[in-house]
């Protein structure tokens, strides 16, 4: 697997979590744009949340500009973040 791939965005944010000795850590990768990479389209994004027990990862096909397509990640990350949280309230 490349840098544009899940398995990429797993890794990152495990180690994210770990090198930061922390709950969670959440990562991207992708092609923002303007043009494709590792033989992604502009817009293939991966967004991954790890905790201590799993990781979740989103893939995103999104049709926008760069700025537009970071800006849509960091939402869909906010997101995945929020409805972990909120899992985690459920089960307390």
């Amino acid at each position: 697997y490349g840098m544009v791939s899940a398995e990429c965005a797993k890794v990152m944010a495990e180690q994210a979590r770990l090198h930061y000795q922390s709950d969670l850590g959440i990562s991207f990768t992708g092609v923002a744009g303007p043009s494709e990479m590792e033989g992604k389209e502009v817009g293939t994004i991966f967004v991954a949340l790890a905790s201590q027990t799993e990781v979740e990862v989103l893939e995103l096909h999104l049709a926008r500009t760069r700025n537009d397509n970071r800006e849509f990640a960091v939402q869909y990350g906010w997101n995945l973040l929020r409805k972990y949280l909120l899992k985690q309230a459920r089960t307390k």
